[in-house]
């Protein structure tokens, strides 16, 4: 009888699984449909240029393994979609198209490690002067793009800029929440934990201060049985800080909100970094066993968003808590693919084209600032020659006329006739000076001839006038 039913349990159990497995099949063969209508669609000669670049994108989401049902990541596609998508969305000047291509082929380099090219993108958005709208948008992922990095004090940086922009331009409570986080992390980051607990905490107090609002928001994505760090990241941020300051007990009661949250969820790419931060907590409170499950989630969560740099510093945990454990195969394992990842994303001839790229961002930065202050120069020296070309006249023909009014001729009117001509012939020659200036290229002698030679067609014309003018006022 029990081998009766052991078949039975066998079969059930096999007609299940293929009925799985086609299921999945299914959807498998759907998707390459898709993507092959898609491809034909992009090579088409004919189709529109903003249809292809739609296409592209459309193509980079399947090959990057974030859109649903597609488990395949192919992320070398990915950016060759979004880099073609990129290329024609600037040949177009179409400003949405240029945002939304550059920065996912940005975040498509970020993501196999190659930081340099994708901050050197991301600033390339940040100078294109038809992008303003987009400021806090480039700003948040040049921020993000240096913390995948490690070059924190440029996050720090660029942090600060994304926060201007949130504040200058929100008007709502709500989209004001976690606008301190990033700088908070940043601090954090730099191992300043009393900045860090300050910009987390002014999150924390707006959030208490609007928890109505941010409550009855969140409830809504909650009915989508999709996490979504909305208030929650507030709670996220204020454990971990704690969690540094070595407040386990205090951190972990923020935690465990945030858990209860996701377990009425679903995971998202929000969930790989917090885990992280529980499972240091539980392992400092020594519970071992949920150090150790929160550690897998976050290593499993990394590993599928493709979050390189807490898939690195997942793994390292887990190799110290079977070491400690004294699993030393997992250990190795784990280890072994801390050390290949490390190693492959984070070398020294990264880190040196970071720094270039940083530097050469900086000088830029200097010259279009002194670029500015030179114009904003110019103008003002404009205005002033302005004022002056503006009064010469008006005081010349002020002195004729009050001279014309008056009965009798005196030698003031003939000195302010001459002043009148000097102001002249000293406006034309501050006119032509700069002229000079640029024709010789600032070469004092050639200066000195030029300046002589129009001298000496002036003097003449000038002893003339002077003449007519003291005959004039004499008479």
């Amino acid at each position: 009888m029990k081998n009766i039913r052991l078949i039975l349990f066998m079969a059930i159990s096999i007609i299940a699984s293929n009925k799985t497995f086609a299921k999945e099949k299914i959807v498998i063969d759907s998707i390459r449909l898709e993507i092959n209508a898609l491809l034909k669609e992009f090579n088409n000669k004919d189709v529109k240029v903003n249809d292809k670049i739609s296409t592209a994108l459309e193509l980079t989401y399947y090959y990057s393994g974030y859109y649903p049902g597609v488990l395949v990541k192919k992320m070398d596609s990915a950016i060759y979609y979004s880099g073609i998508a990129y290329t024609l969305a600037i040949e177009i000047k179409d400003t949405n198209l240029i945002y939304q291509a550059g920065t996912s082929y940005a975040n498509y380099y970020s993501k196999c490690g190659n930081f340099s090219k994708s901050i050197s993108t991301l600033l390339e958005l940040k100078n294109n002067p038809i992008l303003n709208n987009f400021s806090s948008e480039i700003y948040s992922s040049i921020s993000d793009a240096y913390r995948e990095a490690g070059d924190y004090k440029n996050y720090l940086k660029y942090a600060r800029q994304e926060l201007y922009h949130n504040i200058k331009y929100s008007n709502s409570n709500f989209y004001s929440l976690g606008f301190y986080a990033t700088i908070g992390d940043a601090f954090s980051n730099l191992n300043e934990l009393d900045s860090a607990y300050y910009y987390y905490n002014k999150d924390y107090e707006n959030f208490l201060l609007n928890q109505k609002e941010f409550t009855k928001y969140d409830s809504k994505f909650d009915s989508t049985k999709r996490f979504f760090a909305n208030r929650w990241i507030v709670f996220m941020n204020m454990g971990e800080i704690n969690l540094k300051l070595g407040e386990n007990e205090i951190a972990l009661t923020y935690f465990k909100k945030v858990i209860d949250a996701i377990n009425r969820t679903t995971e998202t790419n929000d969930c790989n970094q917090f885990y992280l931060q529980v499972a240091k907590c539980y392992n400092n409170l020594k519970q071992n066993k949920l150090a150790l499950q929160y550690a897998r989630a976050s290593y499993r969560l990394s590993n599928f968003y493709v979050d390189n740099k807490n898939m690195i510093e997942s793994a390292h945990f887990l190799s110290e808590i079977f070491k400690h454990n004294k699993m030393l195969d997992s250990a190795y394992h784990y280890q072994s693919i801390y050390m290949h990842l490390k190693d492959s994303i984070y070398n020294n001839e990264q880190a040196n084209n970071i720094a270039i790229i940083s530097i050469e961002e900086n000088i830029k930065q200097e010259k279009i600032k002194q670029q500015i202050e030179k114009e904003k120069h110019d103008r003002e020296q404009n205005l002033i020659l302005a004022g002056i070309g503006f009064f010469i006249p008006v005081f010349i023909s002020l002195v004729f006329l009050v001279s014309k009014w008056s009965k009798k001729k005196s030698k003031l009117f003939t000195s302010l006739g001459i002043a009148s001509l000097l102001m002249l012939f000293e406006f034309i020659s501050l006119l032509i000076h700069p002229y000079v200036e640029k024709l010789t290229n600032h070469n004092v002698a050639f200066m000195y001839i030029i300046l002589l030679i129009i001298a000496s067609a002036l003097v003449p014309i000038h002893h003339k006038m002077e003449a007519y003018l003291k005959n004039y006022f004499q008479e």
